[in-house]
């Protein structure tokens, strides 16, 4: 008789279901709620109080370990005290998704229904183009609201290098990517830094901007776009400002100069309209007879000497007398030409204010005339030639003002002109009243007088305030005749204002030898700067910008004052 029990292993038998195949002709539960419900379960499925972020799909990939893209990220070691930058081999961490998209993909009927409240409703936020560029349809760059050219953010070059990949990549978005201008330029006050008197804008032509791109990527007038396979191969394509000239620089492997890399330079040239761009012929070495001894310095100095002096009007970004022809001739004639201008020429600097009490906005277009190429003509070295001239100019309406009575806050520009010479003059020019009936008035000092009463200033605050030696935040004021009439250490947050207007006596230029400030200082400085000071082993010297960093600048060119004692005013 066989055995009613069930065997091990064996499964008990599974009940017969009671499902059907559905009707598709019958409504989902979901359609079948009221309208106001339904829209009540879109609004919490789909709505979100913070953005949704868009990111590329290659965000979310792991990259490999010899990738030299991945992140690189700054870590502390309390144990040993050692700071460094560490590679970390992990994913970008992707904002939070947890929102039923997929219900769009369900039906569509709620497709059609809530889709408008997802993408109208919530916010967006694209953190790289990237594979969804295909979904844009037009792209216009607005070149409208941009810098002035006294602005750190104005550039003499345009860099269009990743514009012209990213449409050599993608051909079938050329058309979709324009400039534009809006007329929205932006108000020159939001740069504070900026002069009072520079009126001047980048070029705005965006026609030809695009008629440039377009000659450039999709006409390829300079047939450049075969080296767009390999992505190292060019290393920069730029435009001139005024869009007529440009250049593309090749990466190349030789090696002029130790472990630095001479590149390939090409220049190019565009038509009036932009529509067509052609490679600049090679400029031919000009042959000339082998001139002997010093003739073809002479001849350079007596082409390029000028009987006025030469007028760099650094507020309005103009000069007056100014041909640098020759220097385009060749690298020999460059080298040349630059030598013979600057030790055959008289070269001023000007700046403008109608303030009586100024900074000149701290010096910011002399600043801007360094990093400038014509800057060039005098290398910041040890061992520089002779400096150009500054002329400071005020204009005032008030005829009762007076060199005297003029401010000037002249840390800046003893920053800039560390360097420079002591015989070079600092002239302050004032005109007063009408153009009619315009007085004017004069006076001149040395660069080393102005550094030596500066010097002086300074030494007084660190005397007086020796716990302010790392202060950044400092104020020389000289007058129209270039005398220091105080320092001040402007109030901070912890401290109140210091000034040394009473401690000052500038009338004798002897001051300075009969009391030696660096013996005064020196033991100042080590007894707050030593383990026990409040900055223990702080390495103070390479600071220019504190009052000890200055001091110390102007203390390593203090062997030049003794030949101009006789001329400090």
């Amino acid at each position: 008789m066989a055995s009613t029990r069930a065997r091990c292993g064996v499964a008990a038998p599974i009940r017969k279901g009671t499902s059907k195949s559905a009707d598709n002709s019958e409504p989902s539960f979901l359609t079948t709620l009221p309208p106001e419900i339904r829209n009540n379960i879109y609004e919490c499925v789909f709505l979100r109080d913070e953005p949704i972020f868009i990111v590329d799909a290659h965000e979310y990939t792991k990259p490999p370990v010899w990738d030299e893209k991945r992140p690189l990220i700054f870590y502390d070691d309390d144990d040993d005290g050692y700071d460094g930058y560490r590679y970390v081999n992990k994913p970008m961490k992707a904002h939070d998704c947890q929102f039923a998209v997929t219900l769009l993909r369900t039906c569509r009927q709620i497709y059609s229904e809530s889709s408008g409240l997802f993408y109208g409703a919530n916010d967006f936020v694209v953190s790289s183009v990237g594979s969804h560029y295909y979904f844009l349809n037009k792209v216009a760059i607005d070149i409208g609201p941009q810098c002035p050219d006294l602005c750190y953010d104005h550039h003499e070059e345009i860099d269009i290098m990743q514009l012209v990949k990213l449409l050599w990549t993608k051909p079938a978005a050329q058309l979709r990517l324009t400039f534009a201008d809006s007329g929205r330029a932006l108000d020159k006050r939001i740069h504070l830094r900026l002069s009072q008197h520079s009126t001047t804008y980048l070029p705005t032509q965006p026609n030809m901007l695009n008629n440039i791109l377009e000659s450039l990527v999709v006409k390829d007038d300079l047939k450049i776009r075969r080296y767009s396979r390999f992505d190292c191969l060019v290393h920069e394509i730029a435009l001139d400002t005024n869009l007529r000239y440009g250049r593309v620089v090749f990466n190349s492997s030789n090696t002029s100069h130790g472990c630095w890399t001479a590149n390939l330079e090409q220049r190019f040239t565009t038509s009036a309209t932009g529509m067509s761009s052609a490679w600049c012929p090679p400029v031919t070495a000009y042959s000339l007879p082998i001139i002997r001894g010093n003739s073809f310095e002479r001849i350079l100095r007596y082409a390029l000497a000028s009987e006025d002096p030469i007028v760099f009007d650094l507020d309005e970004h103009k000069d007056v007398g100014f041909d640098n022809r020759l220097c385009a001739v060749n690298r020999t004639w460059s080298l040349h030409a630059m030598d013979a201008f600057r030790t055959t020429n008289v070269i001023i600097l000007r700046m403008l204010t109608l303030e009586n009490k100024t900074s000149f906005s701290d010096f910011c277009a002399l600043c801007m005339w360094h990093q400038d190429r014509i800057s060039r003509f005098w290398p910041d070295d040890h061992s520089p030639p002779e400096p150009p001239s500054i002329e400071l100019c005020f204009s005032a309406n008030q005829k009762e003002t007076c060199l005297q009575s003029l401010e000037i806050n002249i840390v800046e520009l003893i920053k800039l002109t560390r360097r420079w010479g002591p015989t070079n003059i600092v002239k302050f020019k004032l005109e007063t009243g009408s153009d009619e009936r315009a007085v004017h008035s004069t006076s001149s000092l040395t660069m080393g007088g102005l550094h030596r009463n500066c010097f002086v200033a300074l030494s007084e605050c660190l005397v007086h305030y020796p716990a302010a030696l790392l202060d950044e935040h400092l104020q020389v004021w000289i007058d129209g005749e270039g005398r220091v009439r105080r320092a001040v250490i402007p109030a901070s947050e912890f401290t109140y204002e210091r000034d040394t207007a009473n401690a000052l006596d500038l009338s004798m230029p002897s001051q300075l030898l009969d009391k030696d400030y660096s013996a005064l200082i020196t033991p100042l400085v080590e007894k707050i700067m030593g383990h026990g000071g409040p900055y223990p082993q702080c390495r103070f010297s390479g600071d220019v910008n504190s009052l000890i960093g200055i001091w110390m600048r102007l203390k390593e060119s203090s062997g030049c004052w003794d030949a101009i004692e006789g001329s400090l005013y």
